[in-house]
């Protein structure tokens, strides 16, 4: 099914005649809402307050419309959702003043958001630094109307580190503010690794719920949690509850799902998941993330796929999730080895596909015919979208009655194809923030081509944030419209969410020369991180920690360590070329710490690379060991990097622990350049710098576990935010009926 882009067009041509909606030091004009829904309340309160906030001028809000004179008037048509959908809106500007129509709540604070960015408004990260606010003499809006609507259906924010929890509130306004459609909470990372307890996640769906209710958006909550529902310690009494390796059952990963009493205990356990955290829309229980070869091979097992094992726990915790909640979904993990469709279970009403293509080229679109990666990427897409959808059943069974009915709730329910995407994974991509515009672009209408009702876009990494990430913003705005102009877009971004001098296009419609050379910068940056990213010609391998680190460290899809000769040589080329280009990047963004830790980190991976294209060449070990020298110059200055930007609390621990696998690699090398590699993997030639890396490690977890017991401590934006009033004028709801709304004058 191939479903139209966004719609965005005039009805009536806007003109140089335009409606003056406030001045400053007089009464703007009347907003009013005469309807009862609470999300569209809160759009009318937002509107008057921000202009209020622009103008320094006063705003009232209304229950009805005035009996003379203009006023802004914002109105639910639901006949509306049959043309615009529920997200869509129309504005109608004239003399006799403007009308706001929009067939849900959700729709009229969308159709307010997309008025006041027409006024300079522009919200590129949660809190006040990341908002821009102009102070304007007068506000005006051009006669004519205007109609828009989203071309992706689902839109959502997967907030996936704890970092962001203590503002989840802020996210939630966020998110409403970029026209996004839902919040997805993603328990990561593991306390193992650093995080919180299931404690805090569960506190803070506790405030998302109300919050994202208030605002219309939908709500998600979950991670690689099936697993839990069984406990380990089960194995010594009921060792046929968990998975055969093969060789013998193991409580390592998964389960058996044709143990009828695994099944049992899972429901059981599920039952009180979903009980102690109610009101998401869409529930998250996936399998252990491993890259293959956990699940079952007893006998029973052997004839059903990855896929099928998968689908077997899922429909029967989807199963208790109907009797609890008629309206949400269970997600359907598609994923490593589960990528590819079932073929011999049938999914339950409430199970959603959920694609998630970690491992593909993020150097191309999903769409590139011309990138083999992705053409195996987007294969697996169309196969496992139809295969799945042709496994729906679309008649739901009716509910039990001690379950909610669906109008008590007044939700409807989320899509249920679904894509999660990895735009913002500085896991996956080493701390780093890539600007992919044009990816994203490309992504979008092939996603849009393939029938998915629901783009999400992971955000986490080992550390915060020190600058707003380019592709926050950029996503919002290109999931609503992925034809969009992607220079304007990211010259926007860099004007005005890195306060570039000039003041951005909402502002002066012929920008400046700053205001260009912003957009260039990441035009190249962009190029650059394309030269890294590109996977087309390598051998990549993912492989998890465990084991024998020594022999085996860790790798992911930017570790490039093995392959052909002139594959390494290729690669090398490719991130000399992108180091020549940050070189040559200059201007006011060139000096930021974002940049300056990308800088470290291709230096780093460079020189790397320099060590494997010259073993893959036979060069000597002499000039070998020169590279791995440089090398470890790079890596000290990253972690240098961490200390003087993150301080010494949990996130610098975090950062210096998923950096690990670099140090390790190095190591790996030296053994092999000095031919003690198998020795060392056989565990006879360890040397003492070995064991001195390991002690390292084993310290560094042991800093990490130890301050993670401590409050966190976010990014400036973060903290800047949590700090005193909200910065959001009315995100406490509308002020009463003829009361002026607040307003901000410095």
């Amino acid at each position: 099914m191939v479903r139209k882009l966004c719609h965005l067009w005039s009805v009536e041509p806007l003109t140089q005649a335009s409606l003056l909606i406030a001045r400053k030091g007089s009464d703007g004009l009347p907003v009013v809402y005469a309807g009862r829904d609470e999300t569209a309340r809160l759009a009318t309160g937002e509107f008057a307050g921000f202009v209020s906030r622009m103008t320094g001028c006063r705003v009232t809000v209304l229950g009805k419309r005035p009996s003379d004179g203009p006023c802004v008037e914002l109105m639910e048509v639901p006949a509306l959702e049959g043309r615009l959908g529920p997200d869509g809106f129309r504005r109608t500007v004239s003399a006799a003043g403007m009308v706001l129509e929009a067939a849900t709540g959700r729709g009229l604070v969308f159709g307010v958001c997309d008025l006041l960015e027409d006024l300079g408004c522009r919200w590129y990260y949660p809190g006040p630094v990341g908002q821009r606010i102009p102070r304007l003499e007068t506000a005006r809006v051009s006669h004519g109307v205007k109609e828009s609507a989203p071309a992706l259906p689902g839109r959502t924010l997967i907030i996936g580190h704890d970092l962001y929890l203590g503002d989840v509130e802020g996210w939630v306004r966020w998110a409403a503010f970029s026209r996004l459609t839902g919040i997805f909470l993603h328990e990561f990372p593991p306390v193992s690794l650093g995080g919180r307890s299931s404690r805090h996640w569960r506190d803070a769906l506790a405030r998302t719920v109300p919050a994202a209710r208030l605002h219309g958006l939908r709500v998600e909550f979950g991670g690689h949690g099936l697993s839990a529902l069984l406990p380990r310690a089960l194995f010594r009494r009921h060792p046929h509850f968990f998975r055969h390796d093969g060789n013998r059952r193991t409580p390592d990963h998964n389960f058996c799902p044709s143990s009828s009493g695994a099944l049992d205990v899972i429901r059981r356990e599920a039952r009180s998941y979903f009980e102690s955290r109610p009101g998401a829309d869409v529930y998250h229980l996936w399998p252990d993330d491993v890259v293959g070869g956990g699940w079952c091979r007893c006998e029973s097992c052997a004839g059903l796929s990855p896929s099928d094992q998968a689908l077997i726990a899922t429909n029967a915790v989807a199963e208790v999730l109907g009797e609890i909640d008629g309206r949400a979904l269970l997600a359907f993990l598609a994923y490593h080895d589960t990528i590819g469709p079932p073929e011999r279970v049938r999914p339950r009403s409430n199970v959603a596909f959920l694609y998630a293509p970690r491992e593909r080229c993020y150097a191309h679109g999903l769409g590139d015919t011309a990138c083999a990666v992705n053409r195996d990427y987007h294969a697996r897409l169309t196969r496992g979208v139809a295969g799945f959808s042709g496994l729906l059943h679309e008649s739901r069974p009716a509910a039990p009655a001690h379950a909610a009915p669906p109008a008590a709730s007044g939700r409807a329910r989320a899509g249920r194809v679904r894509v999660f995407e990895y735009y913002l994974d500085a896991v996956l991509f080493r701390s780093m923030a890539p600007p992919l515009p044009r990816v994203m672009a490309g992504d979008l209408e092939t996603y849009l081509a393939s029938g998915v009702d629901d783009v999400g876009v992971l955000m986490t990494s080992d550390r915060p944030w020190l600058a707003p990430p380019p592709n926050l913003w950029l996503f919002s705005r290109l999931a609503w419209n992925p034809e969009g102009d992607l220079g304007k877009l990211t010259a926007d971004f860099a004007s005005g969410a890195l306060e570039v001098p000039g003041t951005g296009p909402a502002d002066n419609p012929a920008p400046g020369a700053s205001y260009e050379k912003a957009g260039g910068f990441y035009d190249n940056l962009e190029r650059a991180f394309g030269l890294l990213l590109e996977l087309d010609g390598q051998e990549v391998e993912l492989r998890m920690p465990g084991g024998n680190l020594l022999s085996h460290p860790p790798k992911d899809t930017i570790d490039f360590l093995q392959g052909s000769p002139g594959a390494r040589v290729t690669k090398l080329r490719q991130l000399e070329e992108a180091l020549d280009l940050l070189a040559r990047t200059g201007g006011p963004l060139a000096g930021s710490p974002e940049i300056d830790l990308a800088r470290r980190q291709f230096t780093y991976l460079a020189m790397r690379q320099a060590v494997v294209a010259a073993a893959g060449l036979g060069t000597r070990a002499s000039g070998q060991r020169r590279a791995l020298g440089r090398a470890w110059a790079a890596l000290a200055a990253i972690a240098r990097w961490g200390r003087r930007n993150l301080g010494l609390g949990p996130a610098y621990w975090q950062f210096l622990f998923f950096h690990a696998p670099w140090e390790l690699h190095l190591l790996k090398l030296e053994r092999e350049t000095a031919g003690s590699g198998p020795a060392a993997g056989g565990g006879a030639g360890i040397r003492p710098r070995d064991v001195a890396a390991l002690f390292r490690l084993g310290l560094r977890y042991l800093c990490l576990r130890l301050s993670s017991v401590f409050p966190r401590r976010p990014s400036p934006y973060h903290r800047t935010s949590a700090r005193g009033p909200s910065p959001w004028p009315a995100a406490r709801g509308a002020p009463p009926e003829g009361r002026a709304a607040p307003h901000e004058t410095g």
